[in-house]
């Protein structure tokens, strides 16, 4: 049985490439790029692992530009979300692929660690290979 992923960004520049990786390690590959339709999508759909971006739209691209200007962190939210709609049992594995800059969302992503909520982080703007995202997906569902 394939294990289903939630790719929760605005900008999939990258997905084809993420899909086939993952569809070779027998991953079905979903994606939303808002808040809201990652809600619809956890209401249809169980998940294995989500991989998510820190700066999100609510439910269009101009909040996303008008979050990121503001640094307000949509992505916790859905994180809380996930948290309370679900027991920790059926929790998704949550990997991070943002940009954390900011000492209070890192400290707040740390902490998210350690509760085991949160398994890997990913600084977006680094050189990130696509191959080290694809490791951080597996290894997060070997820990559950």
């Amino acid at each position: 049985m394939k294990k289903r992923l939630l790719w929760i960004d605005d900008d999939h520049a990258r997905l084809p490439e993420l899909i086939t990786m993952l569809s070779e390690r027998g991953f079905e590959v979903h994606c939303a790029e808002s808040v809201y339709e990652a809600k619809e999508r956890f209401r249809r759909h169980v998940y294995d692992c989500v991989l998510l971006d820190m700066i999100l739209p609510y439910g269009s691209t101009g909040e996303a530009r008008a979050a990121e200007r503001e640094r307000s962190y949509l992505g916790l939210g859905v994180i809380d979300w996930i948290v309370n709609n679900s027991t920790p049992d059926e929790r998704p594995r949550i990997v991070i692929l943002s940009i954390v800059d900011e000492e209070r969302l890192s400290l707040r992503l740390q902490n998210l660690k350690k509760r085991g909520i949160v398994s890997e982080v990913l600084q977006k703007g680094a050189m990130i290979s696509l191959e080290d995202v694809v490791n951080a997906v597996i290894c997060s569902l070997q820990k559950k």
